[in-house]
C-alpha cells in the first residue's frame, strides 16, 4: 500500500495524508477499495503539488483574514465604508482574531497554517462556546 494512504481507527473508508510545501493534508479518499484509494491518491497529489508548484495552494484562513482587516484600513474611496462601518468591522475582526487564535492555540495548531476550508461547523460552535464563556451575549456574537 502506498505509504500516504491509511485507514483510520473507526473506519472503513481509505485517508491521505501528504505534507507538501510544508503543510500537511489529511482527508478521506472515499472508498473502500484499496486499488482506487491508491490511485486517488496519486492524482490528489499531484493536484496538490501543481498548486504549489503555481502558488495556488489551499486558501489560508490567517491570509482573508489579513486581507479583510487591510482593506478595512485602506481608504473610504477604495471601498466606499463609512468610517462607523469600518470601525465596527475592525472591532468584529479584533474578537474574531483573538478567538480564533485561543481557539487553536488550545488544539496545539497554528492558525497561520489552518486552510479556510478547515474553518468548519466545529470551529464556529467552539468560537460561540468561547465567547459565550466570556460573558458576551448572542446577539453581540451573532453580531461579530
Amino acid at each position: 500500500m502506498a505509504r500516504n494512504v491509511y485507514t483510520p481507527r473507526n473506519s472503513k473508508n481509505y485517508h491521505l495524508r501528504v505534507t507538501i510545501d510544508g503543510k500537511e493534508y489529511r482527508e478521506s479518499l472515499r472508498t473502500t477499495s484499496k486499488r482506487v484509494a491508491e490511485k486517488r491518491a496519486r492524482t490528489r497529489i499531484e493536484e496538490l503539488r501543481g498548486k504549489a508548484e503555481r502558488g495556488e495552494t489551499e486558501w489560508l484562513f490567517h491570509a482573508g483574514f489579513s486581507s479583510f482587516h487591510d482593506n478595512i484600513e485602506a481608504e473610504a474611496d477604495d471601498h466606499g465604508w463609512a468610517i462607523t462601518t469600518r470601525n465596527r468591522y475592525r472591532t468584529s475582526l479584533l474578537q474574531i482574531g483573538r478567538t480564533m487564535t485561543e481557539l487553536f492555540e488550545e488544539r496545539n495548531e497554528d492558525i497561520e497554517q489552518v486552510a479556510a476550508w478547515e474553518i468548519g461547523l466545529a470551529e464556529v460552535t467552539e468560537f460561540v462556546a468561547l465567547r459565550k464563556d466570556a460573558g458576551v451575549s448572542v446577539a453581540t456574537i451573532t453580531a461579530t
